[in-house]
């Protein structure tokens, strides 16, 4: 009876050798059709996004500049006759200066801009500056000249404060005072008949600052009378830094006055 039992487990031990022995044979055998196919389906690992910055795949900015386009553009002159003269060497090209405001005696605001299409003269004007007043009676002197001979035409003359405590009215004031004989000429000016125009005005600090940047550090100085000349195309020209006398200033200015009787800058008159 033992000797049965012990042939019964060692036929049983064989038969469960021979069926391990078939499963792995089964495994290492080819895959199936099945098996390829969802081979084929598997996905691909995703790629990572890079997270450093790459110049090649980045855009590259372009640089917008911007350019002085102004509201009105009076140059060329469409009349001949009125050209606008050869600048001189050192014109300022129209820019900030041109937008920023002052104030008149009326209380009105401008801005140089207003008046492009004119020839505009300006000078700077302090209580404090000791040659202020001689700079004025020369540009009314010239002015006068110009008006008598008929060519002044419509150039805008602008007394312009630089001191934010003085106003314009007080700068005519002191000049209508001091000047009785040339503030006649002034008042001619100002009045509604005249072409041209006299302005009395205070600067704002803007104004002063653009002005600075673009003609001279000095346009706030108390002791010195800037002259600016602007054409009618917006070209500007720092004319002086010290007070001119009368044939200086009736020369350079005529020049960009251009009047159709006169070629070549006046000669002194005897």
């Amino acid at each position: 009876m033992r000797y049965v039992q012990l042939l019964f487990s060692i036929v049983l031990l064989l038969l469960i050798t021979l069926v391990l022995t078939a499963c792995d044979g089964d495994a290492t055998a080819e895959p199936s059709e099945l098996d390829a196919v969802a081979a084929q389906n598997t996905l691909e690992p995703a790629t990572a996004f890079p997270t450093e910055w790459s110049p090649s795949s980045t855009p590259t900015a372009t640089a917008i500049v911007a350019t002085f386009v102004p509201t009105t553009t009076p140059y060329p002159t469409p009349d001949p006759d009125n050209s606008t003269p050869e600048p001189l060497d050192n014109y300022v090209l129209p820019g900030d200066w041109l937008y920023q405001i002052f104030v008149d005696a009326d209380g009105q605001t401008h801005t140089l801009e207003e008046y492009l299409g004119r020839v505009v003269i300006i000078q700077t004007m302090s209580l404090q500056c000791p040659n202020c007043l001689n700079q004025q009676r020369a540009m009314v002197e010239a002015a006068k000249t110009w008006l008598d001979k008929k060519v002044l035409g419509d150039t805008v003359f602008i007394t312009l404060g630089t001191l934010q405590a003085e106003t314009p009215s007080l700068l005519a004031s002191v000049t209508q005072n001091n000047l009785p004989e040339e503030w006649a000429t002034i008042e001619i000016l100002q009045s509604a008949d005249s072409e041209a125009d006299w302005l009395y005005g205070i600067a704002s600090e803007t104004l002063v600052d653009e002005l600075e940047r673009a003609f001279t550090p000095d346009i706030s100085s108390s002791d010195i009378p800037i002259l600016i000349l602007i054409q009618r195309d917006g070209l500007g020209h720092l004319i002086s830094e010290e007070a001119l006398q009368y044939d200086d200033l009736t020369n350079i200015i005529l020049y960009y006055i251009s009047p159709p009787d006169f070629g070549e800058p006046l000669a002194d008159e005897e």
